[in-house]
């Protein structure tokens, strides 16, 4: 069983809050292009998969979704810039240093791998549109507890590895 199908069995729900995470997974999701003969690759996401490594959660897969730099056609991007989830992201893994000249192609998801951090996880709880009472525009109403589940939103601090792998 795949790390996904592992999580979204449960959709993994823990409480918000900092957690000591490890990266034990990256991957670029693939979908579906109508009229073509497989998966193709989705452009512009990669998923980082994590495992709680202490305390009573310890164990539990969490995932981090990322968004990748790109163009207003939604075209993947070589320069990516400071603000950006990945970027921080990736900069925190890299010990805190830049990525040379800012270019995403030299900012491998590699680099997340079997390193340990502190992390902040949320709670995401979906929503459904549903049309309003009075017949204007959709409003938009919580999904029921079942479909909540947590996500990795930060990391703050590498722990353990080598900023240099």
């Amino acid at each position: 069983m795949d790390l996904y199908e592992r999580w979204s069995e449960a959709r993994t729900k823990i409480p918000p809050g900092k957690y000591h995470i490890r990266c034990i997974n990256k991957e670029r999701p693939k979908i579906w292009v109508e009229g073509s003969k497989g998966w193709g690759e989705l452009l512009n996401r990669v998923v980082l998969w994590f495992e709680i490594i202490e305390g009573p959660e310890i164990g539990k897969i969490i995932p981090m979704f990322l968004n990748l730099p790109t163009d207003k056609q939604g075209k993947l991007i070589d320069k990516i810039s400071d603000g950006h989830r990945y970027h921080d992201a990736w900069r925190v893994a890299n010990g805190g240093e830049r990525p040379p000249r800012n270019r995403f192609k030299e900012m491998n998801p590699s680099k997340f791998l079997n390193k340990s951090f502190t992390a902040e996880v949320s709670t995401v709880k979906p929503t459904w549109l549903v049309p309003s009472e009075d017949g204007g525009k959709p409003e938009k109403k919580e999904k029921p507890d079942i479909f909540h589940y947590s996500r990795v939103f930060c990391l703050y601090e590498l722990i353990t590895g080598n900023p240099e792998n």
